[in-house]
C-alpha cells in the first residue's frame, strides 16, 4: 500500500500493512472491552478523562442542555 501527502511529497511512500490476523485479533479484544463495559454500564474513560470524551461528560453531568439538532443533522449542547 502506498501514499502520498501532495504538500509534502512528489512520489508515493510506501507504507507495510499490519499482519491480517494479529490486526483482527486486537480489534476483536478491543470489541469486546466495550460490549462487556456496555453490558455493565461502565463506560468510563479508559485515561480518566481526556479532551476527546470532555464534551460528553459534560452532557452526561448535566452541565450542558440539548439545543436541537446542528445544520449537519448532529445533536447541538450548549453550556447551562
Amino acid at each position: 500500500m502506498s501514499y502520498w501527502y501532495l504538500d509534502q511529497n512528489k512520489g508515493l511512500k510506501d507504507q507495510s500493512l499490519p499482519d491480517l490476523a494479529e490486526a483482527r485479533q486486537k480489534i476483536i479484544s478491543i470489541a469486546k472491552k466495550i460490549k462487556t463495559a456496555r453490558l455493565e454500564n461502565n463506560l468510563s474513560c479508559p485515561w480518566g478523562g481526556c479532551s476527546t470524551c470532555k464534551s460528553f461528560e459534560a452532557i452526561l453531568k448535566g452541565e450542558m442542555r440539548y439545543a436541537g439538532l446542528g445544520k449537519y443533522k448532529s445533536e447541538v449542547y450548549v453550556q447551562k
